[in-house]
């Protein structure tokens, strides 16, 4: 059985399960999850694990949609319970799931319930929107996984952008990348090629040995597109090369 509540005005849903995991239980948990992410694009989850005694076939099926789905949109997944095989199941999990969501998801043993609760309520963004000195110019600073929450943000902003101009210039400032889940880079590449003849720079300012060779490597994949890799100490003149 399965109960959930969804934290008002929050991207918070909240699940309890207790016994077996059905298929119509499941759809309709799935159901206010869908409108969290239509209305929030990010969802955050809150569940609590008291037992479980079975899944239904058809519940896997729906958790598997769902997940394939929006792998992207979950930001934080807070597991919460004490049945012994819960811990280190999600530890094994955990690192499995890497490559297909850039989800933060952790444990917390039952008497952690408020720790839980206050580390999915804290405000997080791992991507930045900065002001740019002229207007068709998008400026980003990276500070962790980059979501599909994330990627849609920015492309909603390139959509206007597009409307006024006939080129853009993208500046990222990568202050710290962790990883990208494999349906954000697909929705990335599948963007970007749509609007080839839309990007002319692109400016790339960290301080890693191997962002330099990214840049060289995206110059020869996207070779309309002029990428330049910049040091920290060179954020303003940067900026000033995506502009002239």
């Amino acid at each position: 059985m399965i109960t959930y509540k969804v934290e008002e005005n929050s991207n918070i849903i909240a699940i309890s399960i207790d016994g077996e995991i059905t298929q119509t239980d499941l759809h309709q948990v799935i159901s206010e999850m869908e409108a969290i992410v239509d209305q929030y694009r990010e969802l955050r989850i809150f569940a609590e694990v008291v037992a479980i005694s079975g899944t239904e076939p058809g519940a896997i099926w729906e958790d598997l949609k769902f997940a394939f789905s929006h792998f992207g949109h979950i930001g934080r997944y807070a597991v919460v319970g004490d049945p012994k095989w819960l811990e280190p199941a999600i530890h094994i999990l955990t690192p499995l799931s890497k490559p297909f969501t850039t989800a933060n998801i952790r444990y917390f043993h039952r008497d952690r319930v408020e720790e839980a609760w206050q580390w999915l309520r804290e405000e997080i963004e791992m991507l930045e929107i900065l002001p740019m000195p002229v207007d068709n110019a998008i400026g980003l600073k990276l500070k962790g996984d980059l979501s599909t929450w994330d990627f849609e943000r920015v492309a909603d902003i390139i959509r206007e952008k597009e409307k006024i101009h006939d080129k853009i210039g993208i500046y990222v400032e990568v202050e710290k990348f962790t990883g990208i889940s494999i349906p954000t880079l697909l929705e990335e590449l599948k963007f970007v090629f749509k609007r080839f003849d839309k990007f002319d720079k692109k400016a790339v300012v960290g301080d890693k040995d191997w962002m330099e060779n990214v840049v060289k490597i995206g110059n020869n994949i996207f070779p309309n597109i002029e990428v330049k890799y910049f040091s920290f100490d060179e954020k303003d003149k940067a900026k000033s090369w995506i502009g002239s």
